[in-house]
């Protein structure tokens, strides 16, 4: 069984972002599961997720930040 809690992180053409940030997000990585909802991300956002082991979660076209965390939970 899983017990680690789950963080949700939405996300649009956050590639560059990312990158710098992801020294941070792995020293947590460890203690959570992180989701990343890529809202109709076209700069590569995804493939960078998927690098540093996020769970990737694809919406097809932008839906803002409400209903991307809405997805996440779910």
């Amino acid at each position: 069984m899983n017990n680690k809690e789950y963080i949700v992180v939405p996300a649009y053409n956050e590639y560059f972002r990312l990158s710098l940030k992801y020294p941070r997000w792995r020293r947590i990585g460890g203690k959570y599961r992180i989701i990343l909802v890529s809202d109709g991300s076209t700069d590569g956002t995804e493939k960078i997720a998927r690098e540093f082991c996020y769970e990737v979660i694809r919406l097809e076209k932008n839906c803002g930040k409400g209903h991307a965390v809405w997805t996440g939970i779910r």
